[in-house]
């Protein structure tokens, strides 16, 4: 093996090594992580070809019967709000919710910005039990690949941008759910 590959070897080993170093100091809530490219030195690694991903939890924030509010008799509510957050070049604003109703049905709101346009924010909202544990997802109500994947378009740089998302779960879940785990793509 020549000299240029050893060192592009050691180097991709070091890097990996660096990242799962990270990893296991800063947790799996609201880490960032940056993978670097395999098939290129991290010198060379371009920011758009590397995937930008993140996870965090948060527990419901307000519960009701939904008194006052416009919806179904007997329907409750829990409301589950989120920070200020970033992946890569995007950003969703301090204050994004997602409102769950007993009846299975959930809706989304938030506040998105880009700093260099032509990007999209995907998540994938994961319903917990009072453990942490994985007890179902919340399914997207119009997209025709993959439901449990939401997506805000991000067309212009520097524009704050306001999404609301429908959702669907099953209602039979609806007692367990104490939190919601988001994994967020920019």
């Amino acid at each position: 093996m020549n000299d240029t590959k050893q060192s592009k070897k050691l180097m991709n080993r070091r890097t990996w090594g660096g990242v799962a170093a990270l990893a296991v100091a800063a947790g799996t809530v609201g880490a960032a992580m940056v993978l670097p490219n395999q098939d290129s030195s991290p010198k060379k690694a371009d920011s758009k070809a590397v995937t930008q991903s993140a996870t965090e939890t948060v527990q419901v924030t307000q519960a009701s019967d939904a008194k006052g509010i416009v919806s179904k008799a007997g329907t409750e509510t829990k409301l589950f709000t989120f920070r200020t957050t970033a992946v890569g070049d995007c950003r969703r604003m301090n204050g994004a919710t997602w409102k769950l109703s007993s009846g299975g049905h959930a809706y989304f709101k938030g506040h998105f910005w880009s700093s260099s346009g032509d990007d999209a924010w995907l998540m994938y909202a994961k319903l917990l039990d009072d453990r942490g544990g994985l007890i179902g997802y919340l399914h997207a109500d119009r997209n025709p690949g993959d439901s449990r994947k939401f997506v805000i378009g991000l067309p212009e740089a520097n524009q704050i941008y306001t999404a609301g998302r429908n959702a669907k779960f099953n209602p039979d879940l609806w007692k367990d759910v104490r939190s919601i785990s988001l994994t967020r793509h920019c």
